[in-house]
């Protein structure tokens, strides 16, 4: 007990000496006592290198076991912004998903059914959307089978143009069916799309709106978020490829009475 009382004495001693009266002492007096602790001159940073500046695109979707699809969406945009920058949920953990996207940031899920699993689904995509936006400027949401695109005339790429265009906004390109004219597109479709397909039918029901730097949530199916301004810039596409291979008639009869 004695002991505790002279270290506690002691103590009042000491900040006695500082005037601190036991409540704490003056900065300035302690550092005069102490002795001042050399000042540190802070690197100067160049303002057109900032460490902090965030990636200009991140493309997100979800895929199970179609890889038809996927490897037209790896084309265009892995090549585009970089496979680091791309992010697929492999639903089933398919192992040709997981081959074909080597080098994409790949987000495995159980493939069981899931009672309202479309709701699941985008609820996981637009938390996920949520956490890259902290990272990249923009973010490409969509299905396997959608690729945004920039007109040629425009004079430069998708990534041109998303470099330059502000945050804070939803755009929305112009939906666009790509079909497949039997009657004059005979070529089989075995690397590129566009080429062996030229034709395309408006599909205002793909006018998606599925490039975000603001903080919103898209609706189930992508086709819908809230924000105050619809931006839907001339010289943006999105391509809806599902019916690039066209099936048997009966088949899309039946597609098209659902």
């Amino acid at each position: 007990m004695s002991d505790h009382i002279e270290t506690n004495s002691d103590m009042q001693t000491c900040l006695s000496k500082f005037g601190g009266q036991g409540h704490g002492a003056p900065l300035r007096q302690i550092n005069d006592s102490l002795g001042r602790v050399p000042e540190v001159e802070c690197p100067k940073q160049d303002p057109e290198q900032d460490p902090y500046q965030m990636q200009t695109v991140a493309a997100v979707t979800m895929v199970c076991d179609d890889a038809f699809f996927l490897k037209a969406w790896l084309r265009h945009y892995g090549e585009m912004f970089g496979r680091e920058n791309c992010y697929i949920v492999n639903h089933g953990r398919g192992s040709e998903v997981a081959t074909l996207a080597e080098g994409c940031n790949i987000i495995g899920i159980p493939g069981d059914p899931h009672k309202n699993f479309d709701i699941k689904r985008w609820g996981l995509l637009n938390n996920l959307m949520g956490g890259l936006r902290r990272y990249y400027r923009h973010v490409i949401v969509g299905d396997v089978d959608e690729l945004v695109v920039r007109d040629p005339d425009a004079g430069g790429s998708l990534l041109d143009f998303l470099e330059a265009a502000p945050e804070g906004r939803v755009v929305t390109p112009l939906g666009l069916e790509v079909i497949h004219r039997i009657d004059i597109e005979d070529q089989v479709i075995e690397d590129a799309i566009l080429g062996p397909r030229r034709h395309v039918r408006p599909a205002p029901h793909y006018s998606k709106p599925c490039i975000i730097s603001a903080p919103v949530k898209i609706a189930r199916g992508g086709h819908f978020t809230q924000s105050d301004k619809l931006f839907t810039p001339d010289d943006l596409y999105l391509m809806h490829l599902k019916f690039v291979i066209l099936a048997p008639m009966w088949v899309l009869w039946i597609i098209a009475i659902r």
